[in-house]
């Protein structure tokens, strides 16, 4: 079955690639998206769940953000990222990150507001990890990211930090 997905244009559910890759400017920001599959095929209703992830791609940026936020207050992983940050950063590399946010701010949410997008890959013969959201400080000072995984009902899987 063939369906045709924002972005990616058709995709036909049985003859697929293993890897699909598009970059996309949104929120003033150039963001990676891609498909990864296992199969050349797949059930065309995954490929709808994809479909319905893209179509929705502003909420489910919103929805990954607002997981950090609740991370970042009642949780752990948010936290240990910056603190990881704020620990092995030298202070030049802090002082740059962070010239243009507010100082009235911690430095942790400092950090925060400076948090962007940069891919988001989809895995649709996945249920638990469906979409998977990173997110960085700055490519060329540092190679952590803040990865937010959310299942194939939109919803936060979790949350942890890679490099």
């Amino acid at each position: 079955m063939i369906i045709n997905l924002p972005f990616f244009n058709e995709l036909d559910s049985d003859s697929l690639t293993d890897y699909y890759e598009i970059d996309i400017d949104l929120e003033q920001n150039q963001i990676q998206l891609d498909i990864n599959f296992d199969e050349t095929n797949i059930e065309p209703g995954r490929l709808a769940v994809l479909k319905s992830y893209l179509d929705d791609l502003p909420k489910i940026i919103d929805t990954a953000k607002k997981e950090i936020f609740n991370d970042f207050d009642q949780g752990d992983a948010v936290k240990e990222y910056l603190t990881f940050h704020t620990e092995e950063l030298d202070q030049s590399d802090l002082d740059k990150l962070l010239k243009n946010t507010d100082k009235n701010l911690s430095i942790d949410l400092q950090l925060l507001s400076i948090l962007k997008l940069r891919r988001i890959g989809f895995y649709p013969d996945e249920e638990e990890e469906f979409a998977i959201l990173d997110f960085i400080l700055d490519k060329d000072i540092s190679q952590y990211i803040l990865v937010v995984k959310m299942n194939d009902n939109k919803t936060l899987d979790h949350i942890t930090m890679e490099s």
